[in-house]
């Protein structure tokens, strides 16, 4: 409550009508850097579907690099909000291939996400952290 209070006061948010709820102001989302939503849903949950049939795609593939142990996705698409930000998924990977020896190997991890991406700007891919399961999400593997 006490954060709360002082956020009120330097203008950051304020309360919604006489709930227990609060909206960021201007000032907030400023001082945040946050982004207003500003992609449809459904187009995240496509992207979604294609993030998840690529996975599959790669897990068949014995001459990829990597398999992919687990795949989750969380944010704001969750909320069944018909404007949302992109959708976050983070990915454990397993290794299959040796690694070079002149490669590190979370450079071949960031090289390897990057290409699981590619050019989707409709999700945000990652490497998977166990905060990732704590929290709402979706499993898509």
């Amino acid at each position: 409550k006490q954060t709360l209070t002082i956020l009120q006061m330097q203008g950051y948010i304020q309360q919604k009508d006489d709930t227990d709820e609060y909206l960021t102001t201007s000032s907030g989302e400023a001082v945040s850097g946050s982004k207003l939503p500003r992609m449809i849903r459904e187009s995240v949950e496509e992207a979604l579907t294609t993030i998840t049939e690529r996975i599959v795609a790669i897990n068949r593939d014995p001459r990829a690099k990597f398999s992919i142990r687990k795949a989750v996705a969380f944010g704001d698409f969750l909320s069944k909000r018909a404007q949302v930000q992109a959708a976050d998924v983070g990915v454990m990977l397993t290794r299959r291939t040796p690694m070079s020896s002149n490669v590190d190997n979370e450079e071949e991890e960031q090289a390897f996400l990057k290409q699981l991406q590619g050019k989707n700007r409709f999700v945000h891919v990652q490497r998977y952290r166990p905060w990732m399961s704590e929290r709402t999400h979706r499993n898509i593997l």
